[in-house]
């Protein structure tokens, strides 16, 4: 396994569609490279992650609202609580496929459209990662994994704390150690700094 920086891209073989319906993951673009435009979106959306923190009248959604208030909640407990409360809450959201929010397949969708359209397993797993950061928890411990399982395709957030990983997934109401997705075939992995595909021969 080695590591890359996220100016890199890479090509690889198609696998089949998803797990649940989720499609997104179906092209097997490469994760370094489906971050960094999703990524870009999100840096741009900050000053709305802003506004909806102090309830502001320009916040385009309630539900972003509720999801900095969930923020606010969640800062300055333990970090596995944390982890508790960021996977509910967003695991409460609805679950949408990216044809209908979009018209396309393989789209990574930001917190603001996540919360304003519903998403995928993807989707899940980067508004969570958006949520961690918030509260402080470093790119280095996180990453979003692409993976596959025995119905097809998923994406999972991972967060490492101490000498415990916990596997944060749309599918799982609570965080969840490996012992618990070890059916899982990791594919991709991303995070603010890194890329890497695994098992790709």
């Amino acid at each position: 396994m080695e590591w890359v920086t996220l100016k890199s891209i890479f090509t690889a073989a198609a696998i089949t569609a998803g797990l649940g319906g989720c499609t997104a993951l179906e092209t097997y673009a490469p994760a370094g490279y489906k971050w960094r435009t999703v990524a870009a979106r999100i840096k741009a959306e900050e000053s709305i992650y802003r506004d909806c923190a102090q309830s502001k009248p320009s916040c385009p959604s309630p539900l972003m609202t509720e999801w900095q208030r969930k923020i606010k909640e969640a800062a300055g407990k333990p970090p596995k609580e944390q982890l508790d409360i960021i996977n509910g809450f967003i695991n409460e959201r609805p679950y949408m496929e990216e044809e209908e929010n979009y018209g396309r397949r393989d789209y990574w969708a930001s917190p603001l459209e996540f919360f304003m359209n519903g998403g995928d397993c993807e989707d899940y797993a980067i508004a969570k990662y958006v949520s961690l950061r918030r509260l402080g928890f470093t790119a280095e411990q996180m990453r979003l994994h692409v993976i596959k399982h025995e119905d097809g395709n998923h994406a999972i957030l991972s967060v490492r704390l101490g000498d415990e990983t916990y596997f944060l997934d749309n599918i799982f109401s609570t965080p969840v150690t490996k012992e618990s997705i070890g059916h899982y075939k990791f594919l991709q992995s991303v995070n603010d700094q890194r890329f890497v595909i695994h098992n790709l021969f």
